[in-house]
């Protein structure tokens, strides 16, 4: 195939997405976990191309140091997402279509943005839709191999006519399967003849970027549409002569998301796509079809997942870890036989080996389980450690804290962290022990090996080693009672 960095990408983000029913811009509607362009993005990056166009509308994003629209940059996104990805930033260009004229118009919009050398080839030019979530890197890259000297198109073959409705058809020489391709046909445009074969463009191309330019400035509005289709181009490199291959792809691969229905289509794909890497990996899934994946998730290893739960953003698991069911974890790490009890939710944390969490656990950002330790059931932890072996077993808050070694946290324990505006810190040395109901009124320390006994408000320090405790003095009186 070409190398890497003679290949450059347009992607065509200007749809106006009407059939979506939203007034998000289509490329930027959530889909598993990150904007759906994004997706397309992923396999793109993976190309490791020399440069990535993104055609947006005018009323999608800051263009180029243009105003910004009251949505998010589409542009701004894909910078953000390739420098996460290892990708530079400024690889990343945007054009503006400024009147939505048809696919052919769009790319013709990228396009301008990639200069060509003398000789016109100057490599390739693959084009794809930013609402083509389901893409593959390997067929990406199969069409870069085959567009340096070729129109490269990707197809797919549809198990039924009813499937292939709505796609543009690959028409052939003789109408036969094996014939030379000569033309793509939208839908509006085909005959009942064209409407019966199943095998559909997929939404992708490459070509060699001199030629690409030129056929793309040769497409007219001569359709039912009255709009410059990108697919025009089979038809005029096959009266031009110019070789025309095919790279088929996966059925699923030619989905285009253009309504609600699609998208929940597209939703499912990832799902299973995401649930079949964790089973490759060796995790055990008590129900894949009730494990939901919206984001990156490695490891898995002899894990065990049960029904009804959701994994987002990026998360590892390690080597034998459990997460029960109805959980919901984000952006976490879990530790090496870590179990994880039902109804847990769990964000930005990280969670050791064989720590203990929930069941009914939450753990906000910035938790911390040091090895061994345990988070029981209505326990909240935010922006705070426990250490090795620690303990808060249950029906406690621990906010902005550091839990020593050890220690044990008893039920109803509540961190004061705030006083109105700012956080304190309480830290709780190793091996002490909290009563249960107890107060700690931030900023304070409890040291090492102390005691704090049931009931006390602790609003001073108190030493290690020693009994601390903190309450009114009990009294009881008489009642007064109304005659």
């Amino acid at each position: 195939m070409p190398r890497a960095a003679a290949v450059d990408v347009v992607l065509l983000a200007a749809g106006r997405g009407e059939r979506m029913r939203s007034r998000i811009a289509k490329p930027l509607v959530p889909l598993a976990g990150k904007a759906m362009f994004l997706h397309a993005l992923d396999a793109v990056f993976a190309l490791r191309p020399r440069r990535v166009v993104v055609v947006v509308s005018p009323g999608q994003g800051t263009v180029d140091g243009g105003q910004p629209s009251p949505q998010a940059s589409i542009l701004k996104a894909a910078r953000e997402y390739a420098g996460r990805k290892k990708y530079p930033p400024s690889a990343v260009l945007a054009a503006e279509q400024a009147r939505p004229r048809g696919t052919g118009d769009a790319a013709e919009c990228g396009l301008r943005k990639l200069s060509v050398g003398k000789s016109g080839g100057d490599g390739c030019a693959l084009v794809l839709c930013a609402d083509s979530p389901l893409v593959t890197v390997a067929s990406l890259r199969r069409l870069a191999a085959k567009g340096g000297d070729s129109l490269a198109l990707l197809s797919a073959r549809m198990g039924t006519v009813d499937d292939a409705k709505g796609y543009g058809r690959i028409a052939r020489d003789g109408g036969t399967v094996g014939g030379t391709v000569c033309a793509i046909v939208e839908e509006r445009d085909a005959d009942a003849a064209t409407r019966a074969v199943t095998e559909i463009f997929a939404g992708a191309l490459a070509a060699p970027l001199g030629w690409l330019r030129k056929a793309v400035a040769g497409v007219r509005a001569n359709n039912a549409a009255r709009e410059r289709y990108l697919t025009d181009i089979a038809a005029a490199a096959s009266r031009a002569g110019f070789a025309v291959t095919v790279v088929r792809a996966g059925a699923e691969e030619a989905l285009g998301v253009n309504s609600p229905q699609d998208w929940a289509k597209a939703a499912a794909v990832l799902r299973r796509r995401g649930t079949e890497g964790l089973m490759r990996r060796g995790a055990r899934l008590a129900d894949p079809l009730r494990v939901d994946i919206r984001g990156e998730v490695g490891g898995g290893a002899d894990c065990e997942i049960d029904a009804n739960v959701v994994f987002a953003g990026t998360v590892r698991l390690g080597r034998g870890c459990v997460v029960g069911a109805n959980c919901f974890v984000a952006d976490a790490v879990i530790g090496a036989g870590a179990r994880i009890e039902p109804f847990c939710h769990i964000e930005s944390a990280r969670i050791g080996r064989g720590c203990v969490v929930g069941p009914f656990a939450r753990l906000r950002p910035g938790a911390v389980l040091a090895e061994g330790a345990r988070a029981g059931n209505f326990v909240e932890i935010k922006n705070a450690t426990l250490g090795a072996g620690a303990r808060a077993g249950h029906l406690a808050y621990i906010g902005d804290a550091s839990i020593g070694r050890g220690a044990n946290i008893g039920a109803g324990v509540v961190t004061c962290n705030f006083d109105g505006a700012r956080k304190h810190e309480t830290v709780v040395g190793a091996g002490a022990f909290i009563g249960s109901g107890v107060e700690l009124v931030a900023p304070v320390t409890v040291g090492k090996g102390a005691y704090v006994a049931a009931g006390s408000t602790v609003t001073r320090d108190a030493p290690g080693g020693m009994l601390t405790v903190a309450r009114c003095r009990q009294q009881a009186r008489r009642l007064r009672r109304k005659r």
